[in-house]
């Protein structure tokens, strides 16, 4: 009895074997054929991609329009378009004339009409392919917003990336909204990006106006978009001064707004950046004396002077250095007068690395006359 229930159970392991061997052996082969068609339908269309993009012609004549349109309206073929399409992209980069010619030929429906892939993929796909092809029509737009509300962080993802292509900067704000109500997980660095890459005009002008509508997160996110673009609209800077001087702000958000202040100058917030070089947090203090460097006032500098005897070993070397670079009289001499150990040490080594660099400059500049 035994024998034979081994003999059974080792004939059912052969047979499975060769069941997922089979199926390997099919998906390989369905692969093999479909790439080859794909190929096929590459070399077949290259002719038609450098007859119009190498000759500089800009409408696709009614035989070749219609024979494109054909060639895309089944998978294989759309595929191939894509392959050619990226192709030159790479060659060309974002040139106007590659997107004039990909939009006479691929449309919403040309993509969604198309099993492209399987059904589990099929939106973060199609969307995929919305934005490269840069469509950015109403249909696309409202069909990427529905799209936010996927389960699939790839799918939301293709969605920003579709309403990227949006010319309306209310498709923005409505976007950035959706994810501020819905707390979805999107990486902050991709909603920076979303927003520094816009193609609206002047949307910094615009979001400034919307920034109490968002939570922290989110207003950091703003910020920090408007610290990448150094927005110097006038609003920009009154709101976030404004903000700034808010008693009742998170750190982080006091932190994100100190250093756009440190790329975009405006001496109007140097009452408040005194009041933060006192501050009781040690993150804000230290940044705030980064920030410092940029606002080299006498009274900047005196309280710069009491931060080199800090508790905090970062805010004593940022006080240390910015003082350096701000105040040419801050030498050996100054040196000498401090009685506190600490600050005494942060700044020998501050001096002396400035005086490592003015050498390399010399250097360096000898060098090039030479």
């Amino acid at each position: 009895m035994n024998v034979i229930m081994i003999y059974m159970t080792f004939i059912m392991l052969l047979v499975v074997l060769m069941m997922i061997m089979m199926y390997f052996l099919i998906s390989s082969f369905r692969k093999k054929t479909f790439s080859g068609k794909v190929l096929k339908q590459v070399d077949e269309l290259k002719p038609l991609f450098k007859k119009y993009l190498n000759n500089g012609k800009k409408d696709i004549k009614g035989n070749d329009l219609e024979e494109l349109k054909k060639i895309v309206s089944n998978k294989n073929g759309l595929e191939a378009f894509t392959i050619c399409y990226l192709e030159y992209r790479e060659k060309l980069g974002d040139d106007s004339k590659l997107e004039s010619f990909g939009k006479q030929v691929i449309d919403y429906d040309c993509i969604t009409n198309n099993k492209v892939v399987r059904e589990k993929y099929r939106d973060s796909y199609v969307l995929y392919l919305l934005a490269v092809y840069k469509l950015n029509d109403k249909q696309v737009i409202d069909y990427a917003f529905e799209m936010l509300d996927s389960p699939s962080i790839y799918t939301r993802n293709n969605a920003l990336r579709v309403i990227e292509n949006s010319i309306s900067a209310d498709d923005y704000i409505k976007t950035l909204k959706f994810i501020n109500e819905k707390k979805y997980f999107f990486n902050n660095k991709l909603l920076i990006d979303f927003l520094t890459f816009n193609k609206c005009d002047r949307l910094d002008k615009i979001i400034i106006k919307e920034l109490n509508n968002f939570d922290v997160d989110k207003q950091k996110i703003i910020i920090d978009y408007l610290t990448a673009i150094k927005s110097d609209e006038r609003e920009v800077k009154e709101t976030l001064n404004n903000v700034l001087t808010n008693e009742n702000n998170t750190i982080e958000l006091e932190l994100s707004i100190l250093k756009y202040f440190e790329v975009v100058k405006e001496e109007r917030i140097v009452p408040c950046l005194l009041k933060k070089l006192s501050s009781e947090d040690w993150r804000v203090k230290a940044i705030s004396c980064k920030v410092s460097r940029v606002y080299p006032t006498e009274s900047i500098k005196a309280k710069l002077r009491e931060c080199l005897v800090d508790k905090n070993w970062f805010v004593r070397y940022n006080a240390a250095f910015t003082l350096v670079d701000i105040d040419n009289t801050f030498n050996e001499t100054e040196l000498a007068k401090l009685t506190d150990d600490f600050a005494k040490d942060i700044t020998t080594y501050a001096l002396s690395k400035k005086k490592m660099e003015k050498g390399v400059a010399r250097t360096e500049r000898r060098a090039v006359v030479r």
